[in-house]
């Protein structure tokens, strides 16, 4: 069935009609013989013409390059819980910096960090580790002392002074790193750390202090923490799994 289209909004209108159902624009001024195919050029001149009134309806902060309008979806922001927002998903990795983990962080956040839980393999694995350094440190300290009394002079007395202060503070830092790794075993088990500070003064006590921290040093190897978070944090553990 032949058609005639409006001028303005470029819609289809039957022959007979006098104005555009769509937008009431006169058809009078096109003739009723007119066929679609005669009139093509005139839909596409009206399809430009509405294209071009609604770009400039369009705020001009609001346009690509290029004249195109820009459409921006808000994205939902909030659903209930338990349900996956890849929004809100994707926008949470994107903050979170991501830092290389050098020798000395990890060292001090392996060793020197007191906060949070410590399960028994890396426990055990790090306390190994503390043995050798302390067991290497003080065979160092006997080789330097018996070497001294071949020495001579103010140079070489410099030089097994120096030996012997940065071996004390390997030394003590093996101590300071054995307590830390206690404490965060202590919080596996729920317990505060504050019981190492009683063992190291029961310490003094002959018999029964040497007991007790034999006792306390055997659970720490073979007791696992507890199954869960506690007030110290989440399970290690679990973490992993």
């Amino acid at each position: 069935m032949d058609k005639k289209f409006c001028g303005k909004c470029g819609k289809a209108n039957d022959l007979d009609n006098r104005f555009c159902v769509y937008c009431g624009a006169s058809l009078v001024e096109l003739d009723e013989d007119t066929t679609a195919s005669d009139h093509s050029n005139s839909y596409n001149s009206a399809k430009i013409n509405a294209e071009e009134t609604n770009r400039e309806n369009v705020p001009r902060e609001a346009q690509q390059p290029g004249g195109n309008p820009r459409i921006d979806i808000e994205a939902p922001r909030e659903l209930p819980e338990g349900h996956y927002n890849p929004y809100t998903y994707r926008e949470s990795c994107s903050t979170i910096k991501q830092e290389p983990r050098g020798f000395k962080d990890k060292l001090k956040n392996d060793y020197f960090n007191y906060q949070g839980r410590l399960n028994r393999k890396p426990y055990i694995l790090r306390q190994i580790a503390l043995f050798v350094v302390m067991f290497l440190s003080t065979a160092l300290i006997e080789g330097i002392d018996g070497l001294s009394m071949y020495g001579e002079g103010i140079i070489s007395d410099i030089i097994v002074t120096g030996a012997f202060l940065v071996l004390a503070v390997i030394l003590i830092g093996a101590f300071v790193a054995n307590i830390c790794l206690e404490v965060r075993r202590l919080h596996d088990l729920d317990y505060t750390g504050w019981v190492v500070l009683l063992l190291l003064v029961l310490g003094f006590i002959p018999v029964i202090g040497a007991l007790l921290n034999f006792v306390v040093g055997i659970a720490l190897v073979f007791i696992r923490g507890t199954r869960g978070p506690n007030k110290y944090g989440e399970d290690p553990i679990a973490g992993t799994m």
